[in-house]
């Protein structure tokens, strides 16, 4: 019989964090019984914080469970949940990076964490008795796309498919790039950015199978959702370095463009198998990076379609604010004196070499815009020359 749980030291690091965590949704919870200040109604911040408060003590009751595997069953024993899978009742296992799922042919899983002791010395006892059932459905799918066709075909399209996803990656990461970059003199970039996620959808009806949604490592497929997760990060730029004023006209837009996505996705995978789970998941991984493209293209669309003149304003600077995240990547902004349209002052990114130029208390010029799509807009650059 052997047994897999928390080590020692991991259970008191996880009773500390957890307390810590109780601790603040609880102050957060009674906050307005001793804080005047906080003035959120009860009704709206208690079932707000309830939700946490329950998963912690669901969590400090998991933190003391095992699972004992013997000559017969395997077994989870916690004060939470207990459940038992007999091996001759074992499917297969799958393993996602942070445990392994155990799944039975009749009954519920079993979990069992990566920071368990001795969790890849079960995976590898499982790997010579049942099958990894993600690398079985890969192969499955490998499979229904090159039964079709000979040896040969088969090389020869997986190869022409290959390219031309690549080359397409490629370019758009260079329109990525220039999108990031080049935003405020040529925002035309971010629209052809944008036309690269119907191009990938294109290519995936095309190649019918050879190219999937998400990579299938097990047959060697090529996936194309990489290409909506660049076609975000360039687009982030054009929304990133500007402010704006009111965004109730965004969302009509930004609906027509989801939607019209959401539908070119579902025609281009007619005839891929739409019943199993790894479908579901890669459905539901492109419609929140449908949701993010759209949200960014219509911020690009206002800005490309704008015509109308620039109302110019000079601003004070209180503060230059540097901040650098855990993956020390630096980011610059500015705390804003109150102006017309921001009443209350304003905390605004800018680019680096902007940022150099600036002092506190100078003055700083922003750049007014009513906006293609009626969504009024401003950038910051520098104050204008007196002539």
């Amino acid at each position: 019989m052997k047994v897999f749980a928390l080590s020692r030291g991991f259970k008191i690091l996880m009773y500390i964090l957890l307390a810590i965590m109780l601790f603040t949704f609880v102050a957060v919870a009674l906050g307005p019984f001793y804080d005047p200040k906080v003035a959120i109604p009860l009704i709206y911040l208690w079932p707000v914080c309830a939700i946490p408060i329950a998963l912690v003590i669901c969590a400090f009751l998991q933190v003391e469970e095992k699972v004992v595997l013997d000559k017969y069953s395997i077994r989870k024993e916690s004060r939470l949940i207990n459940r038992e899978i007999l091996l001759s009742n074992v499917k297969g296992y799958k393993s996602d990076g942070n445990g392994i799922w155990i799944i039975p042919n009749t009954g519920k899983r079993i979990y069992m964490s990566k920071y368990m002791q001795g969790v890849s010395e079960l995976e590898h006892w499982l790997s010579g008795r049942y099958p990894d059932i993600n690398h079985m459905e890969e192969i499955a799918i490998y499979s229904e796309v090159t039964d079709h066709y000979d040896e040969q075909e088969h090389a020869g399209r997986r190869k022409r498919a290959k390219i031309e996803l690549r080359v397409l990656g490629v370019i758009s990461c260079l329109l990525a790039i220039m999108t990031w970059r080049y935003n405020a003199s040529f925002p035309w970039f971010g629209l052809l950015l944008f036309f690269c996620i119907p191009v990938s959808l294109y290519l995936t009806l095309r190649h019918k199978g050879f190219i999937q949604l998400i990579d299938n490592s097990a047959g060697g497929l090529p996936g194309s959702t990489f290409i909506s997760f660049i076609t975000a990060g360039g687009l982030l730029g054009g929304w990133y370095f500007i402010e704006i004023t009111d965004y109730s006209e965004v969302w009509t837009t930004f609906a027509i463009i989801v939607a019209a996505l959401a539908l070119m996705m579902w025609e281009c995978t007619r005839d891929f198998n739409r019943r199993t789970k790894r479908f579901y998941v890669s459905v539901t991984l492109l419609m929140v990076l449908f949701i993010a493209n759209g949200f960014f293209l219509t911020i690009v669309l206002n800005r490309c379609l704008d015509t109308s003149a620039i109302v110019y304003y000079e601003i004070g600077i209180k503060k230059k604010i540097l901040t650098i995240d855990h993956y020390f990547v630096e980011s610059y902004h500015l705390d804003l004196e109150p102006w017309e349209h921001a009443p209350e002052g304003i905390y605004v990114n800018v680019k680096a070499p902007l940022y150099d130029k600036l002092n506190v208390n100078e003055k700083v010029g922003v750049y007014y815009h009513k906006g293609g799509l009626g969504i009024p807009w401003y950038e910051i650059g520098e104050k204008k020359k007196e002539e």
